[in-house]
């Protein structure tokens, strides 16, 4: 009885996101998101358009996964917006030696300095796979514009 009261609070069968990208970011964000052409303003994350490429092998890229991909990837590096020129997702299932199925999200950035870093990761599903490695890659670009800035390395920092 317990159980069935807490299902009926905490209805799963709903997507965990049901808002667009445009909702979350503020509306100069959004709005860049929709035109494409470069604002001018000074300090805001925002202010080239972030082009995310979002590819599958194996399994279908419905416009629902896209979405949530491009949200995730959003939320993690929208902060750096003048530094990145363009991320690339490559969303896959690979068999498991085990007889299951590895859901493996690979995503490629392309700084303005012309560097190119990834992240991959796994997860049981595709969505938590782009979660991991959005995470991950965030942590690798703020390194690295760390470095290009002249500042140390700290002892703890991503490799």
């Amino acid at each position: 009885m317990v159980i069935e009261r807490l299902h009926a609070r905490n209805d799963t069968s709903k997507p965990a996101y049901t808002t667009s990208p445009k909702d979350v970011l503020d509306a100069r964000a959004a709005r860049c998101l929709d035109c494409g052409r470069r604002h001018e303003s000074r300090g805001h994350a925002a202010v080239t358009p972030l082009k995310i490429v979002i590819t599958s092998a194996g399994l279908a890229l419905t416009r629902a996964l896209r979405g949530d991909v491009r949200r995730r990837v959003l939320l993690a590096l929208s902060r750096f917006g003048r530094e990145i020129r363009v991320v690339t997702a490559h969303l896959t299932e690979s068999a498991n030696p085990l007889g299951g199925v590895d859901p493996r999200c690979r995503l490629d950035v392309h700084l303005g300095s012309g560097a190119r870093l990834c992240a991959e990761a796994m997860g049981d599903r595709i969505e938590t796979a782009a979660s991991r490695s959005a995470a991950h890659l965030a942590l690798l670009v703020g390194a690295a514009l760390d470095v290009q800035a002249g500042r140390p390395k700290t002892p703890g920092s991503v490799r």
